[in-house]
């Protein structure tokens, strides 16, 4: 009897192995495999598959927006005022670049205008430090004898950055 079952066991057992390695068959609607119907470690195949449904499949490409240069003015003294600038190396077109000037020292010998151009800068600067106001656009003026001291006024400028290199000078 523990004979014929273990033979029973071991038949069943090799029926099971041989039923594993039996090749598999998947199927898929649209779906198609070419090559040789067995296939080993390191053959290539071929899978083609197609998706339909109902809704739309959109695929998106990742595009890389070009940045453009931007060149500031170099430190400049007008009348004893010191203007020095900081802002962004490289922007984006359509993108709107901050700019912060850094206003120091005492307006003597006469009112110290600085006047920045280029790609329509101009600040919001609303007046906030007494004799020093916005002329014009892009343009500051610090009055004569007016003294920012070592720690100074920053005022902020901004222009719509350009699908080329941008420079900002001042007068």
């Amino acid at each position: 009897m523990r004979k014929r079952i273990s033979s029973v066991l071991a038949g069943l057992l090799a029926a099971l192995l041989l039923w594993g390695l039996a090749p598999v068959t998947a199927e898929a609607a649209g779906a198609s495999f070419s090559g040789s119907g067995s296939v080993r470690a390191g053959d290539s195949v071929t899978v083609t598959f197609t998706v339909s449904g109902d809704k739309n499949i959109v695929l998106k490409d990742k595009s890389v927006a070009t940045s453009y240069a931007i060149t500031l003015p170099a430190e400049k003294t007008t009348n004893g005022v010191t203007v020095k600038f900081e802002g962004p190396a490289k922007a984006v077109a359509g993108q709107t670049v901050t700019v912060t000037a850094k206003l120091t020292g005492k307006a003597t010998g006469g009112d110290a205008v600085f006047t920045l151009s280029g790609h329509s800068i101009d600040t919001a600067y609303a007046g906030t430090f007494t004799g020093v106001s916005k002329s014009a656009a892009g343009q500051l003026t610090v009055a004569n004898n007016t003294d920012l001291g070592a720690a100074g006024l920053e005022v902020t400028f901004t222009f719509t950055m350009p699908a080329s290199d941008a420079t900002i000078s001042i007068a």
